[in-house]
């Protein structure tokens, strides 16, 4: 919390200027009407790193953090590292950032191109980026709907990564209160069966892949058999797997134009 908010704890002897108090009954009301905490802060953490959050964007969440370490394992494989640098990352939907900023803090050879449908998620995932000068001069920020921008021909990537859109019309409508009413529906429900981004970045990620390149997808729980088979159904895809979650629970699709990193 800010330190004019944690001043009401730790000098509580003195006297409260009013708006202090006003400030701090806000965040109360706010909280009891179920907004996330992370938006009542604006921050939160992503693989120990801080992050700036607004309503604009989705708030980060462990499942991601998996798709990291997996992104992570696979391009740290000595077969990857001696065949690819740098490496030429894509990531599909930043919103805040945090997959981009977390993959070049732990990747210092890699560039990454990051992409956004919404201007708002932009901007956000931008303030992030200039608060890490560091490592996010090899980021490179876009806004374009999926990989629609992308001219047939270009460069190959060795890394296709994202975290879409992937709740179904009858899942959204089960979500807590504090989701429905305040994420932002751009960011997480993908039409009646939940699977329509996904399979349109499977269509079309293919031929922007390097030779050896992976595409890393997070997935709803209920959709690893579908889009399993529609991965296997692309011409140039090598092999296929899916990995679970820590509540195991299949959660990330990884897809190889070559055998994929043990």
């Amino acid at each position: 919390l800010r330190k004019d908010r944690l001043d009401l704890y730790l000098n509580y002897e003195e006297p409260v200027l009013e708006d202090a108090r006003e400030s701090y009954r806000d965040l109360i009301r706010r909280r009891r009407d179920a907004e996330p905490v992370a938006y009542l802060t604006g921050t939160r953490e992503f693989f120990s790193l801080p992050l700036t959050i607004t309503p604009s964007v989705l708030i980060p969440r462990p499942e991601t953090e998996h798709l990291i370490e997996i992104a992570l394992r696979f391009l740290r494989a000595p077969s990857t590292q001696s065949t690819r640098s740098p490496l030429r990352i894509l990531d599909i939907g930043t919103g805040s950032g945090n997959i981009p900023l977390t993959l070049a803090h732990h990747l210092p050879d890699a560039r990454i191109v990051s992409v956004d449908i919404s201007l708002d998620a932009i901007s956000v995932a931008r303030n992030n980026l200039v608060a890490r000068p560091d490592i996010s001069h090899r980021i490179s920020l876009l806004c374009g709907d999926l990989l629609a921008w992308l001219r047939e021909g270009s460069a190959g990537f060795d890394l296709i990564v994202s975290n879409p859109p992937y709740i179904s019309s009858m899942a959204w409508e089960r979500l807590p209160r504090d989701i429905r009413a305040y994420e932002p529906r751009l960011a997480l429900h993908a039409g009646s069966n939940g699977t329509e981004i996904l399979e349109r970045i499977l269509g079309t990620a293919v031929p922007f892949l390097s030779a050896d390149g992976i595409l890393l997808l997070e997935i709803g729980e209920e959709q690893a058999d579908l889009l399993r088979e529609r991965a296997e159904q692309q011409e140039r895809i090598h092999s296929v797997r899916v990995f679970p979650d820590f509540a195991g629970k299949p959660r990330v699709l990884a897809a190889g134009r070559s055998a994929l990193p043990a």
